[in-house]
């Protein structure tokens, strides 16, 4: 079996993405300024977490190759 070994594609972080888009797309179409900031603010949360779950990725994709 091939592994797909570009992290980032994994199901794990595509779910991210999708959440990160659609934040992205709130934030845009929003005019509150409070409700900016909040929006602003799980974003950067889901762009951390995106971050860890690459590097899990990459550290279960190394335990299952050696």
């Amino acid at each position: 079996m091939k592994q797909n070994l570009d992290y980032r594609q994994w199901p794990n972080v595509l779910a991210i993405n999708a959440k990160i888009d659609a934040l992205e797309q709130k934030l845009s179409q929003t005019e509150s300024e409070n409700v900016r900031m909040n929006l602003r603010r799980e974003l950067h949360s889901l762009v951390s977490k995106k971050y860890d779950q690459i590097q899990f990725n990459k550290e279960m994709a190394r335990k299952e190759t050696a």
